[in-house]
């Protein structure tokens, strides 16, 4: 099972980051010639912010496409990684195909986020309003609050699943992670 992150931002969700659950080794540096023919797409439904270099490891917030970096970096080896567990073809036979595999993983991000359609259309007072909206399962998804109580996130659970000889996705019942959200209300702050 892996997660796909969505952030409240100004009355939907945003992107903030896609984990495959399987485990790869390293797939390239982050090359932002790859995503060019989607890069518009992804300022708009996976923006990067900014946040204070916490790990000198991890790209400064100062450049452009630090969340974009960050996340193909840390979580793209593993996408490669299940790519090759689904369709049964070593990684190792991509090596010169990163560019390919890192605008995959972009673009099943961005299809994964349209699928759900993450726009609030209403005010969600529970968090079965919330699935209804978003159109998945209530066991599907934790919730994320902020020290005040409003919702700041969203953690949705997937599975990888094969089609024909690519990857596909299909929402899953959560398992192993908990809410920090209080009972099953859903607080938006700026919602009436």
């Amino acid at each position: 099972m892996g997660w796909v992150f969505l952030i409240l931002f100004s009355r939907s969700f945003t992107i903030h980051g896609f984990w495959p659950s399987a485990t790869g080794s390293d797939f390239g540096k982050f090359n932002p010639s790859a995503i060019k023919s989607i890069q518009s797409q992804l300022e708009k439904y996976w923006p990067p912010r900014a946040e204070p270099l916490r790990n000198p490891k991890k790209p400064s917030f100062k450049d452009k496409y630090f969340l974009w970096i960050h996340e193909w970096e840390k979580h793209g080896k593993d996408y490669v990684k299940s790519y090759e567990f689904i369709t049964n073809q070593k990684v190792q036979s991509f090596a010169g195909n990163q560019k390919k595999f890192q605008l995959q993983y972009f673009s099943d991000v961005l299809s994964l986020y349209k699928a759900i359609s993450a726009k609030l259309s209403s005010n969600p007072k529970t968090k079965s309003d919330l699935a209804r909206l978003l159109r998945i399962p209530e066991n599907s998804f934790v919730t994320r609050c902020l020290p005040t109580g409003n919702l700041q996130e969203i953690q949705i659970c997937y599975d990888i699943v094969k089609q024909g000889s690519k990857m596909g996705y299909k929402v899953v019942k959560c398992s192993k992670i908990n809410s920090n959200c209080k009972g099953n209300s859903v607080n938006l702050q700026g919602y009436k």
